[in-house]
Formats: structure tokens, C-alpha cells, sequence
């Protein structure tokens, strides 16, 4: 289901981008795991597609499959059925080297200097030294962050350890970044300059972005389209395309607007979430 956030406001007119071909498929994907108590289904029948340079955001409730669902787009996991394709070919992430993902949990080395934090994935790929401490040092300028090659990890803020784990990606030139929420752990003025920086990075590199969030206005600050799952197992419950016109800001009434009739429709989803858990207790 598609639904246009705009079509209650005759007098905002959206500014969708054009029909881009797509990036990635998703083809009837399923997700189930064994549990002790059984077989849990995650995921169940997921088809959509990303499309080049897009910029796609997936929001849901708690255990809604969000991040199972990009693990699998980034070729992380199997599912138990379906396919996903990239560039019209299966996704196989270790013969292609064309995904990338950046994690809540950032992984950065604290015993390695930023810029060895960056250059790491190309010693990983037996990239001549030479070459990728000039393409960790391109990446580091990209994120502003040249001035502080030197530095370790503990030395940094969070907002510079994350544009860190950004660079660390870039630096692979990846066909498609992979987001799993990235930027909860972050104060509010922290991540507001964060959305700002990864907006202007992909207007620069004109990358495809998949980004996890639980957080609807920040879909919406950043996405070009939201997808919402259901809760357990994960189904695309409606899409929303998102026709503001860019750069946004968190306190434009218009995001907020928009952000209404996306949490309406979640709240669907964390009523059956809340439901699941306590019964009817929660209906009391």
C-alpha cells in the first residue's frame, strides 16, 4: 500500500524525485527462526525495491523484523525463502564487496588512530598501504574530520566517532549503505548535526542509503520514501513517499504534519506489540 502524506494539504505540492531503476529487489522474502518454543517468523512475504541514489528509511514497532530485514539486504543473513537481487544479479555481499553497514554498536577499534579506523576495511581487502591511507584521508575530509587523523577514539565526541564509523564505510565506496540506527544514542543537537552531514554526503556521492530507525520524524527528515512494517512477522504495511523539499528541519511544522499520519498508522502496530506482551491486561 502507497500513501501520499500530502494528499489531506491541497496546498503543499509534493517534490518527489524521478523514477530512479532499481538498485535492490527484494522478491517474496521470508524470515523464520527456531526457538525453543518453536518457530518464529520474523519476516513473512517482503517484496520492494530500492532504487539507485535513493534515499529509503523503514520504520515499525519493536521486533517488527527492521533490522532483520536489512541484515538480509546486506547479505549479513540468508532468508529462509525468497530472493534478494542487486544490480539485477543475487545479492552476495563477499564476492561483490558493494555493500556496507554502519551499526548502533560502532565497532571502532579503540587501540587504532582514526585514520587507521578508516583505512581498516581496505587492509582487510589487501589494499596497498599507499592507496588506502589516501582514500581514508578523501573519506576524513569528506566528514570533515582531517584534523583529527591522529586522534583515538576516546579522544573523540560521539557525534565524531560516528561521522568515524561513517567514513569507515565511504572509504569502501560501497554500491549501497546500510544504516541500523545509527544515531539513537545520540542527544538530540548531536544528531540534528549528524542528519545534517549524512544529507550533505549523499547529495555529494549520490549514494543509496537503506536507514533503520525507530524514530518517525527522523525517517521523515531524512528519507525520500518510508516503509512501515507490521508487527511480528514483518509485512510492508503502507509506504509513504515523503515530497518535502529538502534541506529539512526537525522543527518545520510541515515534517511534523507528515510525521502524523505515519505515527497514526504505527500506532497500530505497537497497540498489537503491546497487546502480544500483556494481553488483556493492556486493554484494560
Amino acid at each position: 500500500m502507497t500513501r501520499d502524506i500530502f494528499q489531506d494539504v491541497p496546498e503543499m505540492l509534493p517534490m518527489r524525485m524521478p523514477a530512479a531503476p532499481a538498485k535492490l529487489r527484494v522478491l517474496g522474502v521470508s524470515r523464520r527462526f527456531e526457538e525453543k518454543s518453536g518457530v518464529v517468523s520474523a519476516l513473512d512475504n517482503i517484496s520492494m525495491e530500492v532504487g539507485q541514489g535513493e534515499f529509503l528509511c523503514i520504520v515499525g514497532p519493536s521486533g517488527c523484523g527492521k533490522s532483520t530485514l536489512l541484515n538480509l539486504m546486506a547479505g549479513l543473513d540468508l532468508p529462509s525463502s525468497g530472493e534478494i537481487w542487486l544490480d539485477g544479479r543475487p545479492t552476495d555481499a563477499a564476492r561483490d564487496n558493494k555493500l556496507s553497514v554502519i551499526f548502533q554498536e560502532l565497532g571502532l577499534f579503540p587501540w587504532l588512530t582514526v585514520l587507521d579506523n578508516v583505512a581498516f576495511g581496505l587492509k582487510m581487502r589487501n589494499v596497498e598501504r599507499a592507496e588506502r591511507i589516501e582514500r581514508a584521508r578523501e573519506a576524513l575530509k569528506l566528514v570533515h574530520l582531517s584534523r583529527f587523523e591522529k586522534h583515538f577514539i576516546h579522544q573523540l565526541s560521539g557525534g565524531m566517532r560516528q561521522r568515524v564509523a561513517l567514513a569507515r564505510s565511504l572509504v569502501l565506496r560501497p554500491d549501497v549503505l546500510f544504516m541500523d540506527e545509527p544515531f539513537a544514542a545520540l542527544d538530540a543537537q548531536t544528531r540534528d548535526l549528524m542528519h545534517e552531514e549524512l544529507e550533505r554526503i549523499w547529495r555529494e556521492t549520490g549514494q543509496t542509503i537503506v536507514f533503520v530507525t525507530h524514530n518517525v520524524r527522523e525517517a521523515i527528515r531524512l528519507g525520500d520514501r518510508v516503509l512501515l512494517l507490521t508487527f511480528r512477522p514483518g509485512r510492508v504495511k503502507t509506504e509513504f513517499p515523503i515530497g518535502l523539499p529538502r534541506p529539512r528541519h526537525m522543527e518545520d511544522p510541515r515534517l511534523a504534519l507528515a510525521a502524523r499520519d505515519v505515527l497514526a498508522q504505527l500506532k497500530e502496530e505497537i497497540n498489537k506489540a503491546v497487546d502480544e506482551e500483556y494481553g488483556d491486561a493492556a486493554s484494560r
